[in-house]
């Protein structure tokens, strides 16, 4: 299994709302159609940054996600100060407690 972790900085921290819908609404659609994929997660601790996190199957996949990514942030791109910066490795140590069904 394979991380990709991409960092961005935004224009300002109201700009979350917005690229929060914006990603739900079209970047999650098209990578969780991309070969291998197995989780994306996008965090915003409130301060303006973004960090989203791409799990795939293989290295070959993930590096791909990436530019995936990058061809898409034109729809961003008003959002965006700054970013990405990007991390993609092998994910060395993982554990997933089980999620009960009624979720």
């Amino acid at each position: 299994m394979y991380a990709s972790i991409r960092r961005y900085k935004l224009k300002s921290p109201q700009s979350a709302k917005e690229g929060t819908q914006i990603i739900n609404d079209s970047f999650v659609p098209l990578i969780s159609k991309q070969p291998g994929f197995v989780a994306y997660y996008c965090i915003d601790p409130g301060d303006g940054n973004y960090t989203t996190i791409s799990i795939f199957e293989n290295r070959q996949q993930a590096e791909k996600s990436n530019q995936v990514s990058k061809d898409w942030l034109k729809n961003v791109q008003h959002l965006i100060q700054s970013g990405p910066d990007t991390t993609t490795g092998e994910v060395v140590v993982h554990q997933q407690e089980e999620v009960p069904q009624s979720y």
